[in-house]
């Protein structure tokens, strides 16, 4: 799910990366946001204070609502991937362990 915002002067400033690269980011600890395009020379400076009610480029980068709660639910669906992941890793693994303890390595025959 990819998610565009556009800025005031109509270009786009931010994309959500989709399910995958977020889960790559998150095991790589690289943050899960991109800024895309480059900024206007107005912009230069970024600030993360909103302390100052004359700074758009710390205004602009307040996320809705809306935002927060997709980015939540991408955060959920990404928990709820890698447990389903390693709950299915463990079925593998115990299928190996029981294929080992029931079968002959030389022979490929049944053990009873």
């Amino acid at each position: 799910m990819d998610m565009t915002v556009k800025d005031i002067s109509g270009g786009t400033r931010w994309v959500c990366p989709n399910d995958r690269h977020l889960s790559l980011r998150a095991k790589l600890q690289t943050g899960w946001s991109v800024k895309t395009g480059s900024l206007d020379s107005k912009w230069s400076t970024y600030s993360n204070s909103y302390s100052s009610g004359t700074n758009r480029c710390a205004q602009s980068f307040v996320l809705s609502d809306e935002e927060q709660q997709t980015i939540i639910q991408v955060i959920q669906r990404a928990e709820a991937l890698n447990l389903s992941e390693q709950e299915r890793i463990g079925r593998l693994v115990e299928r190996l362990e029981n294929m080992k303890r029931n079968v002959c390595i030389v022979t490929a025959t049944k053990i009873k």
